[in-house]
């Protein structure tokens, strides 16, 4: 597998004509953020009681907050409202997107941009919508454990990086690169399965893998 990165990262520095490749694809940096959201989420999961409630409880409560969202926007568009600056896109913030309940809202382009707070409220609003699916009820994240929890997010992370860097997802690399991190054994079938439940499915059809 490191061949084949080193084979990748040599040909995109080779192209005539275009740019030396700045930015390498290196397993290196995902590896870490994998790990680290584990952590990051189970100390988030102790800050916040709500996520313990129970799963209908939950839904209410995000769907909740998402109506209070929607209803401040709206306010705001009947007069003055702030502008947000927004940074330049991040990439690693962008990695690590898969395995947070609530995406953070970041500029589309690689470049500051303002938005008008109302219309940041809506992106909070439909992101909150879509937190009680993603957020495991407490009965599933007692049986899951840090290890299943990595398994699921290292899968996630790498095959995701794998199709977007290299053109192909590497199932079985992928595969192999999970079982030595998280200790559970893990298949190409089964990193297949993560990717088909995170992407749609357009963004698959006629991609070889």
């Amino acid at each position: 597998m490191l061949r084949i990165l080193e084979q990748h990262n040599n040909e995109q520095d080779n192209k005539k004509g275009r740019e030396r490749n700045k930015s390498p694809f290196l397993l290196g940096p995902y590896l870490f953020q994998a790990i680290y959201s584990v952590e990051q989420k189970k100390t988030a999961i102790k800050g916040m009681p709500v996520l313990m409630r129970r799963p209908a409880e939950l839904r209410a409560h995000f769907h909740e907050a998402s109506a209070k969202a929607r209803a401040l926007a709206r306010l705001l568009r009947k007069g003055p409202q702030p502008s947000v600056a927004l940074a330049a896109h991040d990439e690693a913030r962008e990695a690590v997107t898969p395995f947070q309940p609530c995406p953070t809202v970041q500029s589309p382009h690689r470049s500051e941009t303002v938005k008008p707070l109302a219309e940041l409220l809506d992106t909070a609003a439909a992101s909150l919508d879509s937190m009680p699916e993603k957020i495991l009820s407490a009965p599933q994240r007692a049986k899951s454990g840090a290890r299943f929890e990595l398994q699921r997010l290292a899968a996630s992370t790498l095959v995701r990086r794998f199709r977007k860097e290299l053109n192909r997802p590497y199932h079985l690399h992928v595969a192999a690169i999970v079982t030595a991190l998280s200790g559970i054994h893990t298949d190409a079938d089964y990193v297949k399965k993560i990717e088909k439940r995170n992407l749609p499915a357009t963004a698959l059809r006629g991609q070889s893998s």
